[in-house]
């Protein structure tokens, strides 16, 4: 693997850290969201130097805060990451539409029950929760790439309705859509 070459033991020992979850805060965080930002529109291998800059300046910064503490790391068994990899790209595939417990629970071979107590245990997040996330992170790219109204957004990324989509995309983003869009727009003027 590419980080055990001596000159990136720093990468490779954030890796290990974040394990338990990092929170970045202050200036590298605002760093970090800029060059996220660069890569949503950059091309090829230019998002592969921006990925390696972003992992660079975490690294390198002292400016996060672990999540969880040690002795909640989650140290999951091979089965348990083939589960977790099954339901990410069943999810990734069909967040466009509704996903009932039923159905991810049948992927992950586990009854609703089990797979949600499986699914909070190993994430530290609800299902719904996570399938969220992936919806409104699909409506900031969208958004950003400005070809769709936010009401066909709204709907691209699976959402019912369009108030659902606002406090949602408002609750994970801090920002409405509508102030995403200017945020980005004003970003890429400056």
């Amino acid at each position: 693997m590419i980080f055990f070459h001596p000159e990136l033991v720093h990468i490779r020992n954030l890796y290990d850290m974040a394990k338990k979850g990092l929170q970045l805060n202050g200036g590298c965080r605002q760093q970090v969201e800029q060059l996220m930002m660069q890569a949503l529109t950059a091309e090829h291998f230019k998002r592969v130097l921006i990925l390696l800059e972003i992992l660079n300046l975490i690294a390198g910064s002292k400016e996060y805060s672990l999540i969880a503490s040690t002795e909640s790391e989650y140290k999951g068994d091979q089965e348990d990451a083939c589960r977790l990899d099954r339901v990410h790209a069943y999810t990734l595939e069909h967040f466009k539409r509704e996903i009932s417990l039923a159905e991810i629970a049948a992927v992950s071979n586990l009854s609703i029950t089990s797979f949600c107590r499986y699914f909070k245990s190993t994430t530290k997040t609800t299902y719904f929760d996570f399938l969220i996330q992936v919806r409104v992170n699909f409506a900031c790219r969208m958004i950003i790439e400005d070809r769709y109204s936010i009401a066909t957004i709204c709907f691209e990324c699976g959402f019912n309705n369009v108030a659902n989509f606002y406090r949602h995309f408002k609750k994970l983003m801090q920002l409405t859509p509508v102030e995403y869009k200017r945020k980005y727009a004003k970003e890429i003027a400056a």
